[in-house]
C-alpha cells in the first residue's frame, strides 16, 4: 500500500505501548533463536574433543575425529531445524 492510503492504519508512535509490545516480541523471538549458532560450534567441538578421545584409546586418526565432527554439524543442523519447526508451528498457530 502507498502511504497515501487513507485506510492504511498510521505507523505506531514510537513511545506507545505497542511499539513496545512489539519491539519486546521482536526481541523476544530473535533471542530464541540466538542460540543455534553457539549450538553449532559448541556441538562440532564436543564432537571433534569426543574424536580426539577415542583416537587416543582405538588409533584410527585422523578418521575418528573426522567422524566426531561430522556428528557434531548433523547436530547442530538437527537443533537448527527443531527450532524452526518449533517457530513454524507457533507461527502458523498464532494467525
Amino acid at each position: 500500500m502507498s502511504s497515501n492510503d487513507p485506510l492504511e492504519p498510521p505507523p505506531p508512535d514510537p513511545g506507545t505501548a505497542a511499539s513496545k509490545r512489539s519491539s519486546l516480541a521482536m526481541l523476544g523471538t530473535a533471542s530464541r533463536f540466538s542460540y543455534v549458532g553457539i549450538f553449532f560450534g559448541v556441538s562440532i567441538v564436543i564432537g571433534f574433543a569426543g574424536g580426539r578421545y577415542l583416537e587416543r584409546h582405538w588409533g584410527g586418526a585422523p578418521w575418528v575425529s573426522l567422524a566426531g565432527v561430522l556428528v557434531g554439524v548433523a547436530t547442530g543442523f538437527r537443533e537448527l531445524i527443531r527450532v524452526a519447526r518449533a517457530y513454524t508451528r507457533e507461527h502458523k498457530a498464532s494467525e
